[in-house]
């Protein structure tokens, strides 16, 4: 069964940091205007910036973990008389 709650983060997460590293923003987009008031500040951009990294990082690794574990807990099961 596929986890939507973890595909919208992950892909929220990636957006984020594209738009970050992009700079393309649209100050008419609450939720980029709130990055960017927030986040993004001139005294807070690198801690913008290493935040969304981060939470990016992070899902990829959770994604990466999780995803060969299943597979060796399958392959395991199955191999099994």
């Amino acid at each position: 069964m596929i986890n939507y709650i973890y595909l919208f983060t992950y892909y929220l997460g990636f957006a984020c940091y594209f738009c970050v590293t992009e700079n393309i923003f649209s100050r008419s987009n609450l939720f980029v205007t709130f990055l960017v008031e927030n986040l993004l500040k001139r005294k807070h951009f690198l801690w913008g910036k290493l935040t969304l990294f981060w939470v990016f990082l992070f899902h990829e690794a959770y994604f990466m973990f999780f995803s060969h574990a299943k597979l060796i807990f399958v392959s395991i099961t199955f191999s099994l008389p």
